[in-house]
């Protein structure tokens, strides 16, 4: 099992301190990207990653292939605008592009893993999948020095909960000659947590073929919802601070953002796999004696949860992200110490222990608030029942 963390808007100390205190090592390390960072910026983080002895992997951010936006298009693999057919790539640009960008991973940024590039699609076609196993090929080809090679599968609801086009998808990459599959998925409706259980089981089967196939996953713009993955036999998730790199949503690679000035600190109750602002603690201690209640603890969040006020506490974003990736971290390297054809019953058991907390919280009154599982963990429930049920012999397989 191995957990990165995905680069996000201002997480270069954040992944330096992080790969520290995680020893780096082979269960760690760090997913660069282009959207916050220029080519200098790359390549100096993937220099400090190296010195701490953690992976350096780098996604092109090449889903909406036409983006206009500054950073992205600054680096030197980027395509030029005549490389294009009308939608897609022709064979040969295709093929170049490939190439570049394994180039620059190779050589300038000297990663551990190659990452190929990957277009956002919520509907599949000939074209598309011809493309991506065009990538694959370049991959399968290139002087990559005994690196390993993912082809990115970035796609969208529609596709997922469209079975015969999801399975006809899982189908081509189990044929394509790469190592494993760097996947990224939209919700349904941008929903953080999703409650689309049709949605959750085709990915949890569709996972399973693919690790049955001997394909690698790494997901991708990862939260705690992801966690139920290692049931299907999933080996790296990869997260970050803010909110648009814990969920894929293709847009923010065609545009900047706008800041959001009126953010809130939240504090991640991996008890619940849910998040609490810190004024909910300040009721939950003051009102209803549920000090000690919430955690587990990271050296983050020991000044939160001992405070006598959590909202007065020394707990600013920075910590609040810290503790998220450390909490999240701890919860899915555990899997590593269950057999991989056991860790469906496993990750059942997580998700009915964080259902029972947030009933011990509901009878002790806690008022749950937007960020809860709450809505989710019976989804989640019933959809690994369902997926052991179905995939009793595949998953012994594992």
């Amino acid at each position: 099992m191995r957990f990165f963390l995905q680069m996000g808007y201002g997480m270069l100390s954040m992944n330096r301190d992080l790969l520290t205190r995680y020893a780096a090592g082979a269960d760690a390390g760090v997913i660069v990207w282009p959207r916050t960072t220029d080519p200098q910026q790359a390549l100096s983080h993937a220099q400090d990653v190296h010195r701490l002895r953690g992976s350096v992997l780098f996604d092109s951010c090449f889903y909406a292939p036409r983006s206009e936006h500054a950073r992205i298009t600054s680096f030197p693999y980027w395509p030029s605008a005549d490389a294009y057919d009308t939608t897609e790539f022709t064979a040969e640009a295709g093929r170049q592009f490939a190439e570049e960008a394994i180039r620059y991973q190779v050589e300038t940024l000297r990663v551990t893993e190659i990452l190929l590039p990957g277009s956002f699609v919520n509907t599949i076609d000939q074209q598309w999948l011809d493309t991506h196993r065009q990538f694959a090929e370049a991959g399968a080809k290139a002087e990559r020095g005994g690196r390993r090679v993912f082809s990115t599968v970035a796609i969208g609801e529609d596709l997922i909960v469209h079975q015969q086009s999801f399975d006809r998808l899982i189908n081509e990459l189990t044929t394509f000659p790469v190592d494993g599959v760097y996947f990224l998925y939209r919700s349904p409706n941008g929903q953080y947590l999703t409650t689309n259980d049709v949605f959750l089981l085709n990915l949890l089967i569709g996972f399973l073929s693919l690790s049955l196939a001997g394909k690698e996953i790494i997901i991708g713009y990862a939260n705690q919802q992801d966690l139920i993955f290692a049931a299907a036999g999933v080996g790296t998730i990869a997260s970050g601070n803010f909110r648009n790199v814990r969920r894929f949503n293709p847009a923010i690679f065609e545009e900047q953002e706008a800041q959001d000035l009126s953010r809130k600190t939240w504090f991640y109750d991996g008890n619940s796999m849910s998040e609490f602002r810190t004024e909910q603690l300040d009721i939950a201690y003051h009102h209803l004696g549920m000090r000690g209640r919430f955690g587990p603890r990271s050296p983050e969040a020991d000044v939160l949860l001992d405070a006598i006020n959590p909202s007065q506490a020394d707990w600013p974003e920075r910590s609040s992200f810290m503790h998220f990736l450390q909490i999240l971290r701890e919860q899915w390297i555990g899997f590593a110490q269950v057999p991989r054809n056991r860790r469906a019953a496993a990750a059942s058991a997580m998700v009915h222990l964080a259902a029972q907390q947030i009933t011990g919280y509901r009878n002790s009154r806690f008022a749950l608030g937007q960020r809860s599982a709450a809505d989710a963990l019976p989804i989640y429930a019933d959809v690994l029942e369902q997926f052991q049920a179905l995939e009793t012999d595949r998953i012994a397989e594992l």
